[in-house]
């Protein structure tokens, strides 16, 4: 009899588990993979968490490292809501992403250019409503018009690098001046070097910065990894007309594609090299740090009506 009873308790406790992992829940998102793969804490137990109906572009791909970072801006550090819908393949928790202001993120991604809408797997109108918009605006990876899909990307179809979507003239032309690249480099939280990605003394943090704001702050090149230096630094094309300069200007205000920092645990924006960012520098697009966080007063940072 009693072995009846346990085999019924048994089968009842199979019965409810995928239901329980299915259930909502709150928890701190502890890290980043990318720009679809989240780490999130669940009763102190991390959960890796792939966003459900959206792709992101892989490291390495155009775009991957800063769908990344635009990722990290949003959630990392922050307590989130999780509505989990299943696993994956690789055994993932698939689900949504519900920020602390109500935002979802699958949906920001989307909406700022940094992931495609996973049509094969999502039938999300939303979604596709909001791949579409991104699509004629042009914004993120939609500014590429040789953009690759992921899915294609990963089955070896992709022809196109990083430094690919970035043009660079060999000569400048009348009226334009070559400035060094925003190329991507990492420092720690208590470290005075910068570092190349992968570099083993990222091992206990990684903060992703601009190798001209790197080196504007007093970090100096890793001896081990043999990051970037200002002297290797790819550069661009700058208009320098006083009419280019103003259609420039005019089209980051109204924009907000300003760079501005912000830490992990703060409420203000920064320009770089403010002495707040000591301990951490989190890249953010003005036109988002504005929505979420205040000018720091102390190195007067851009503002979207200047």
């Amino acid at each position: 009899m009693n072995y009846r009873r346990w085999l019924v308790a048994l089968l009842l406790a199979c019965l409810a588990a995928p239901c329980l992992n299915a259930q909502e829940f709150r928890g701190k998102v502890v890290g980043v993979t990318d720009g679809d793969t989240i780490t999130v804490l669940r009763d102190r137990t991390p959960v890796k968490l792939r966003l459900n109906g959206i792709d992101a572009p892989e490291q390495g791909q155009p775009f991957g490292e800063r769908a990344k970072q635009f990722a990290s801006a949003l959630c990392f550090g922050d307590e989130v809501t999780v509505k989990p819908s299943g696993t994956d393949k690789y055994g993932r928790t698939l689900g949504d992403v519900v920020l602390g202001d109500g935002r979802i993120l699958n949906q920001e991604l989307v909406k700022a250019g940094m992931a495609w809408h996973y049509k094969e797997y999502s039938k999300d109108e939303t979604l596709a409503k909001l791949e579409k918009e991104a699509r004629e605006k042009k914004v993120g990876l939609w500014s590429d018009p040789r953009a690759v899909a992921p899915w294609e990307w990963r089955h070896g179809n992709a022809a196109v690098t990083e430094s690919s979507t970035l043009p660079v003239k060999a000569e400048a032309e009348p009226g334009v001046q070559a400035r060094p690249t925003a190329q991507t480099v990492y420092i720690t939280v208590s470290g005075k070097k910068y570092h190349a990605d992968g570099c083993r003394y990222l091992s206990k943090s990684k903060v992703a910065i601009a190798l001209a704001d790197a080196i504007a702050k007093g970090y100096g090149p890793c001896s081990a990894c043999n990051p970037p230096t200002a002297d290797t630094a790819t550069t661009v094309q700058q208009p320098t007309t006083a009419v280019e300069r103003e259609s420039a200007a005019a089209t980051i205000t109204d924009t907000g594609e300003q760079t501005v920092y912000v830490t992990r645990t703060g409420s203000k924006y920064h320009k770089a090299g403010c002495r707040y960012l000591s301990k951490s520098a989190i890249p953010m697009k003005l036109k988002d740090a504005a929505a979420r966080y205040g000018p720091c007063s102390v190195c007067n940072p851009p503002r979207l009506n200047q």
